[in-house]
């Protein structure tokens, strides 16, 4: 009897992920507009780690397809099946998916690409930095993570500038991920995913934030003409 993955329901999964990063992204964009910047901060983190998580079913899915002949046990494949379960529950992989590889910025040309992400991903103490300002984001701690340090607050630690600059890199990720779905220059296997990352969910990114870098900019201007 062959071995099968669920791929329907991962498929769901999938679009549910991305709505719900969507979702949160909008959530986030609304807070940062009532002045609560260190929730925008949070919700944007939370946002990006699903879209992440879009991804990553999508590379679950292929990986199944290209590996699912090589099981040779019922134990085997169960193995396969918890690897991957343990990667969705996994802020920092979550995290990297949603930013591997170069896509979509493919020419490397990317402001936010190489100005933000490179810090934010860059290792702090064996952590991804990214997820400790997601923390400092929500609690009272102290600096340095030491009681000796001072008392830190989200208010003092998160900035406006800060949160902007966290939704505005989600909204670049967005605006470019539509465009290059459009113009085919990224493929999903998911057809039901890719017809609703559509021209209304771009115009809808371009008036929900009025902050975009440059070669973003750029782009939306060549794309639409």
């Amino acid at each position: 009897m062959p071995f099968k993955l669920n791929e329907h329901k991962l498929r769901s999964a999938e679009i549910e992920a991305f709505k719900n990063g969507l979702r949160l992204h909008f959530d986030a964009i609304n807070l940062f507009q009532l002045g609560a910047y260190p929730s925008s901060y949070f919700l944007s983190v939370i946002s990006l780690e699903e879209l992440g998580k879009q991804r990553l079913i999508d590379e679950i899915v292929h990986l199944y397809w290209e590996h699912k002949d090589d099981f040779g046990s019922d134990k085997e494949f169960q193995s396969f099946c918890q690897d991957l379960e343990k990667t969705l529950l996994s802020h920092s992989v979550k995290q990297g998916f949603s930013v591997r590889d170069e896509f979509p910025f493919m020419d490397g040309q990317n402001l936010m690409q190489k100005k933000y992400l490179s810090k934010m991903f860059s290792a702090k103490q064996g952590r991804k930095r990214i997820d400790d300002w997601k923390m400092r984001a929500i609690y009272v701690g102290f600096d340095r993570n030491s009681l000796k340090g001072k008392i830190q607050t989200p208010r003092r630690f998160i900035s406006k500038k800060r949160a902007m600059d966290q939704i505005t890199a989600m909204n670049d990720y967005l605006i470019n991920f539509t465009i290059f779905i459009r113009k085919g220059r990224w493929v999903l296997d998911n057809e039901a995913l890719t017809r609703y990352i559509n021209r209304p969910l771009l115009n809808k990114l371009l008036r929900a934030w009025k902050y975009k870098h440059k070669d973003t900019q750029e782009r939306v201007k060549e794309f639409l003409g």
